[in-house]
């Protein structure tokens, strides 16, 4: 690990964070991905040709139709494999031009297209294959005489269509959206040095946290680290090294608001919470409960506030999560963004992961820039 420090830019007049230089946070075309995925789509139309004429997917989908529907496992099962390489070619020009997401995200939009592909066979199976379509057409007369008495399969029907409807709503959900601890991935974590530390691999804020093994946040903490931000749910778990009950943390650090207003922020929390901004205390709640409490506090665009938040869990379920409300309206988990582990106006220790020993890094790192 490569460690140095600098200084921000003695600028006249930077008091501020609105002053300061942010970073940018613009994908950057990838070539690598943007070529296979031309690459992908050419090799696409080969392909599909060999799919028609060698396998005759046609007459898959034809026997299907008109003959029996047992066939159209097959019929989809190929179809799939053909649609196989523009379906990736899609997806790598989305990452050329909009950027990769994180490994986890990206595995999770593949493992979406093939969740995609085999949940229309599991579809076929039970909303098809089982005539649960038929059932739908008796009850509201599509595409045959209505049937009174279809009326008694409305609940298996409902069953059955939503049992089927799983696999290919699940691969779209992957695809499109995905779990939130993909699409926003924690930084890395548990710095141990001390004093003031960014990372680099961070390009938002976070704020220092400590943790301890007890309640009271008494002695030495058992880690310390720099979090994105308060929006954690450890169900009946708790951070890493200190079990599921019995603990403590301390979240401190700077918030910097980018409007000025009158802003709400909320606690919600299982067991205890305080909460101080710019050492007033505006929550104080430290007892075991499950609950959210407001707290309105006026902010100053570019300002920055001293802020730190106290939590314990005693037993049971914990969690712990900062929302606010802006001046505009908006509720949300106060971004990471928002937050910064140092003062803007320190100089600070820069943790430089993947740094080779000896290898020379710039005296001034323009990365706010």
């Amino acid at each position: 690990m490569v460690m140095t420090s600098y200084l921000k830019d003695e600028t006249e007049g930077r008091t501020s964070y609105e002053n300061w230089h942010k970073p940018k946070d613009l994908p950057k075309f990838d070539s690598g991905l943007f070529g296979g995925a031309v690459a992908a789509m050419v090799f696409g139309f080969p392909w599909m040709a060999f799919a028609i004429y060698v396998w005759q997917l046609p007459w898959f989908w034809d026997v299907t139709f008109n003959e029996s529907t047992a066939w159209g496992f097959l019929a989809i099962l190929l179809t799939g494999f053909a649609l196989y390489p523009w379906a990736y070619s899609t997806l790598f020009f989305t990452w050329a031009l909009f950027g990769k997401p994180s490994e986890k995200r990206a595995g999770e939009q593949i493992g979406g297209i093939h969740l995609l592909h085999f949940g229309m066979i599991w579809f076929w199976l039970l909303f098809v294959f089982t005539t649960c379509y038929t059932w739908w057409g008796m009850m509201f007369g599509i595409g045959m005489e209505p049937e009174g008495w279809a009326w008694a399969l409305f609940v298996p029907a409902l069953i059955v269509t939503g049992i089927g409807f799983q696999g290919p709503f699940w691969g779209l959900f992957l695809i499109f959206h995905g779990s939130g601890a993909a699409r926003n991935p924690l930084p890395a974590q548990a710095l141990t040095q001390t004093g003031n530390v960014v990372l680099i691999n961070n390009l938002c804020g976070g704020l220092n946290s400590e943790v301890w093994d007890n309640k009271d946040l008494a002695g030495e903490p058992s880690a310390v680290g720099v979090d994105p931000n308060i929006d954690i749910n450890w169900g009946s778990g708790g951070p890493p090294g200190v079990g599921g009950d019995q603990f403590s943390i301390r979240w401190s650090g700077f918030i910097i608001p980018k409007e000025t207003g009158t802003y709400t922020l909320e606690t919600s929390n299982d067991d205890g919470v305080r909460l101080w901004v710019d050492g007033q205390l505006l929550v104080d709640e430290w007892y075991d409960q499950v609950g959210k409490h407001p707290a309105a506090v006026d902010f100053e665009a570019g300002e920055v506030y001293d802020f730190r938040m106290e939590y314990y869990e005693n037993g049971g379920q914990a969690k712990a999560k900062l929302r606010w409300t802006r001046p505009d309206g908006n509720h949300e988990i106060v971004p990471c963004d928002a937050f910064s582990p140092t003062k803007p106006d320190t100089p600070a220790t820069i943790v430089l992961r993947g740094a080779k020993s000896g290898e020379l890094i710039t005296d001034r790192l323009n990365w706010w820039d």
